[in-house]
């Protein structure tokens, strides 16, 4: 066996809602969609009505857990008011997966929310961190899983959201959207009252539920363009603001300048880590102020890269791995990681590179649980629409049909032999 991995080993999927479900028309993305000359996510991949046909297909090939999310602005599609019938749909997606022998790992929030909270002031008002803790409340009274996600890559969503022009901006005022600040300080708001948002979601689903609560961390590889000093320090920054911010804040329970808020206690029981590539960080003497634009990133010259033009870079996920695990010593769960490319061959080898470098850290201690795929099958990837191919199914638009890649068939088998032998090398990568 080239990567043996442990019994009880998780090897599952990850979706969110708004980009498999369809017609999720209240919140703030369908706006946007609606409003920007974007692509628009339509019928997506219809997965709210085709969830068994999905979850069927998923069980066929072996696959024994799901990372899925529930769409907040479907269950509480007008403030304070809970949709009974979305809320007895998840059931019944939930029930079917357990049915079928997956286990549901849900997220809560995945970068999509209720056009009222949108006009609440989103998420740079820290008193709307209560109504997202009220739906999370809401949740755990109804639901019970081993496992629960609160947020997924908050740091990523805040830059996003107050940063670049392709994707709604923070909030809405009296259902317009504002003149984009692009404010440094707002993505800091944004990015405390996320913190807090997890803080009180943890406190309040172990409040009602024994399950295991995290969020997802999009824990990024940034590394030196070059040797020079201002490469390395630019590395130090960046570093610093992306990934090291969050992750001293969860580990000394106070937040860590530029994030604000009260201390508070353990706020998680794993680590959901989220990993796609790498990047390198440069120092560009030549760029205007504000002071942040002087410090860039990249990708690393002459490297393999995928669709998108992101940088494959399988020890990434090792180094990240190592690192987590020298911080916080808990149990660690993949919950994303995955490519967007038109070569399958590409993916394969991108599957079983990656784990055999989730492996290389496990035998260095590492205790990591579960490996989810992004994703199940294409979908709408937010600004960049449906071209980018993520999926282990692929989707025909048209006709909806769901067509399953050789690497959806190998991922399978890999789960099924708990590890990846030469059988499987030699049968999938040649």
């Amino acid at each position: 066996m080239r990567a043996k991995f442990p019994e009880g080993f998780l090897w599952g999927t990850s979706t969110s809602a708004h980009q498999v479900e369809g017609n999720n028309r209240n919140n703030q993305w369908w706006k946007w969609e609606k409003e920007t000359d974007l692509e628009e996510s339509g019928v997506a991949c219809d997965h709210y009505n085709r969830y068994k046909e999905d979850i069927d297909l998923m069980a066929e090939l072996g696959y024994n857990a799901y990372r899925f999310s529930i769409e907040w602005s479907r269950v509480e599609p007008k403030k304070g008011q809970f949709d009974e019938k979305e809320i007895e749909h998840y059931r019944n997606v939930i029930n079917y997966m357990e049915e079928k022998g997956i286990k549901p790992i849900p997220m809560l929030h995945h970068y999509t929310n209720p056009l009222w909270f949108m006009n609440e002031g989103g998420w740079l008002k820290e008193k709307n961190v209560d109504y997202f803790v009220e739906f999370v409340r809401k949740l755990a009274n109804e639901f019970e899983f081993d496992y629960w996600l609160t947020l997924d890559e908050p740091m990523l969503y805040a830059f996003s959201s107050c940063l670049r022009d392709d994707v709604p901006p923070p909030y809405l005022i009296n259902g317009k959207w504002p003149r984009r600040e692009k404010s440094i300080k707002n993505v800091f708001e944004m990015a405390s009252n996320l913190l807090k948002a997890h803080v009180k979601s943890y406190e309040t689903i172990h409040d009602h539920s024994k399950g295991k609560v995290s969020l997802a961390k999009a824990v990024n590889i940034l590394e030196p363009a070059s040797d020079s000093p201002l490469d390395r320090w630019s590395t130090e920054i960046q570093d610093y603001i992306v990934n090291g911010v969050w992750l001293l804040s969860l580990k000394e329970g106070i937040p860590k300048p530029p994030l604000s808020g009260e201390e508070f206690g353990n706020v998680l029981d794993f680590f959901g880590l989220n990993y796609f590539s790498g990047n390198v960080c440069y120092f560009e003497e030549s760029r205007p102020t504000p002071p942040w634009y002087y410090f860039q990133v990249g990708v690393k010259k002459y490297c393999e890269r995928d669709y998108m033009g992101w940088w494959v870079y399988p020890e990434g996920i090792y180094k990240v791995l190592r690192r987590v695990h020298k911080m916080f010593g808990l149990p660690i769960m993949i919950t994303s990681n995955g490519i967007g490319t038109n070569d399958d061959l590409q993916r394969r080898r991108f599957i079983v590179n990656h784990l055999k470098q989730i492996r290389r850290a496990m035998d260095e201690g590492a205790n990591v649980t579960g490996y989810m795929h992004w994703s199940f099958m294409d979908n709408f990837e937010w600004a960049m629409g449906f071209e980018p191919k993520f999926g282990l199914v692929e989707v025909d638009y048209k006709t909806l049909e769901r067509i399953p890649r050789k690497s959806a068939y190998m991922y399978g088998e890999i789960a099924k032999k708990n590890g990846i032998d030469f059988e499987i090398e030699k049968k999938y990568l040649q």
